[in-house]
């Protein structure tokens, strides 16, 4: 056990400086994202479907949806201000250029600048507010795609017990710990590592390199991985964990114990 938590921390050094990081301050434009948090739920926006049809804030606030959606496992938009690439093989490299192809993609969205401008220009309601928050007569898809980002750069989940450990705030309880140490001891935190633990490193899964998940908030973000054929937490340990160790039950509890850690409280802007 010892050599495997050594061969995991020494993992971290490729990566270049800790292992584990708190999520930093995201500093956002409070105008724009009471703004962009009104398009985010605007249906009307892509004829019939909205960013929260697939990124759910208003039910469960788990930022992804319990059901495959054209095919697709929507990753949770939570803490999408920290990641440093988007979508699965890390082709966008930026938040607003993530936004700008969600609201273009066939198989999101799937409006043109042209149908976006002219749904938000049949609206007075729409024209004050690009108005007074960007202080131009005209409603410009740069300026719909900026108001969208600055609220999901709200959408952070700093407030989790992982978060209050690393700053030596919280305890981890007896069960927790060995999840940790367990964690570790797997070689998980050689993909999952960084603020997000994923999203920010590749790996190689049945000879296809991809981007690696965030473990953030995972028990909250059924179904797992990019097909969204495992349903429960406890199958993808299994699977995930069981393909290099013989792992039992009781690890597997422990393990869930800790990542239930990394469940942290999102809050909407209000006006």
């Amino acid at each position: 056990m010892i050599n495997r938590i050594i061969f995991a921390c020494i993992a971290s050094v490729c990566f270049g400086g800790e292992l584990f990081e708190n999520i930093p301050e995201i500093k956002f434009d409070s105008n724009r994202a009471i703004l962009g948090k009104e398009l985010y739920f605007d249906a009307g926006l892509g004829g019939g479907n909205s960013c929260d049809s697939c990124h759910n804030l208003y039910f469960n606030t788990s930022g992804t949806s319990a059901k495959i959606i054209n095919g697709i496992n929507p990753p949770t938009i939570l803490n999408s201000a920290t990641k440093k690439f988007f979508y699965k093989n890390g082709e966008i490299l930026s938040l607003k250029e993530q936004v700008a192809r969600s609201l273009r993609a066939k198989n999101e969205l799937a409006k043109s600048e042209k149908e976006i401008l002219d749904y938000l220009a049949k609206s007075s309601s729409y024209k004050d507010k690009f108005k007074s928050t960007f202080g131009s007569k005209t409603i410009k898809f740069d300026d719909v795609v900026s108001a969208i980002s600055e609220f999901e750069k709200t959408l952070v989940t700093s407030q989790s017990k992982f978060d209050e450990f690393l700053l030596g705030k919280y305890k981890f309880n007896p069960q927790e710990e060995r999840g940790y140490k367990l964690f570790l001891g797997y070689n998980c935190a050689v993909c999952h590592n960084g603020v997000n633990l994923g999203d920010n490193t590749f790996g190689l899964s049945n000879g296809v390199t991809s981007k690696v998940p965030s473990l953030r908030n995972i028990m909250q973000t059924a179904p797992y991985f990019y097909s969204g054929k495992i349903e429960n937490l406890r199958d993808v340990l299994r699977i995930k964990i069981g393909l290099e160790f013989n792992v039992s039950q009781s690890e597997l509890s422990d393990l869930i114990a800790f990542l239930s850690t990394l469940s942290g409280k999102v809050e909407i802007i209000e006006k």
